[in-house]
């Protein structure tokens, strides 16, 4: 993937909207310090081959984190991951290593989310589940797909 000219976004609609020369991307958290928008060349692909760094300053209003994506169109593959604190006793698990779907995703690629998921905590609550989990396939995880709401003939 060449590289990407971002601009700071809009924070609404929540989700992705196509435009006619690229896509913007919002999504909420209020706790998160950094978000990390990555992109697949295809759905089996282990690695992004592009990422990109949301900066409270220029990505962030309110709780919400956006950017606009000059040159992706609709069925570009993407995940998020967040940083931000680790503190369980307040419900803040953060992991920057681990891949997140866009809850507002209106397709995901065809591999099985239940092959992939990682197996639960365990007490005590420790920093142990800071590194990715070993058995996760990432060529077999699902990925967001870009939908174009507009496309779509009824």
């Amino acid at each position: 993937m060449e590289e990407l000219q971002t601009f700071a976004g809009n924070p609404l609609p929540i989700g992705t909207q196509v435009y006619p020369d690229g896509v913007n991307f919002s999504v909420y958290s209020r706790n998160a310090t950094r978000i990390f928008l990555d992109f697949f060349d295809k759905s089996s692909d282990v690695k992004p081959c592009s990422t990109l760094v949301l900066s409270p300053e220029q990505n962030r209003t309110g709780d919400l984190w956006h950017i606009f994506v000059k040159g992706i169109k609709a069925g570009s593959l993407y995940l998020l991951r967040a940083e931000g604190p680790f503190e369980p006793s307040e419900g803040h698990r953060f992991n920057p290593k681990v891949y997140l779907f866009d809850p507002r995703a209106k397709a995901l690629t065809s591999e099985s989310l239940f092959l992939n998921i990682p197996p639960s905590y365990r007490p005590p609550v420790d920093k142990e589940d800071m590194e990715v989990f070993k058995g996760r396939d990432m060529a077999k995880f699902p990925k967001c797909v870009v939908v174009d709401d507009n496309a779509f003939d009824w």
